[in-house]
């Protein structure tokens, strides 16, 4: 599969996009949202295992935008299931290109950093 074509599957078949129920959100839960000029929003839920080293166990996202955009929370998720907080954390905007796989025309990169930004101040507040 070309890196486009991964783009692309994300963008159709995208991972982990809903809304989780309440109950899978009552323990050790983050949300966060981020927004671009574009239009593009991002909004992301999700939980943590209550001990430490925390780990994600709940990871889903919601939005509407571009092809950019949502593939790159697609991918963002996938990426951060079952990961520490902190490497989730410590995951930063190069990470985010470079998972993405496409080289992004400048215009284009606040596309497939919404979900990042999003994600990282959804994060922002928690410990590791």
């Amino acid at each position: 599969m070309t890196p486009e074509d991964r783009v692309l599957d994300h963008y159709e078949n995208p991972y982990h996009r809903h809304t989780p129920e309440k109950s899978l959100l009552d323990f050790f839960p983050f949300i966060g949202e981020s927004s671009n000029d574009c239009g593009d929003r991002i909004r992301w839920h999700g939980r943590y295992r209550e001990v430490k080293p925390y780990r994600m166990i709940g990871i889903w996202w919601e939005g509407e935008g571009c092809c950019f955009s949502q593939a790159a929370a697609s991918m963002l998720a996938e990426h951060c299931e079952a990961k520490r907080l902190y490497e989730v954390k410590a995951f930063t905007q190069d990470d985010m290109l470079s998972l993405f796989g496409v080289d992004v025309e400048p215009g284009r990169v606040e596309c497939v950093m919404v979900a990042y930004r999003a994600l990282m101040k959804a994060l922002e507040n928690h410990d590791d």
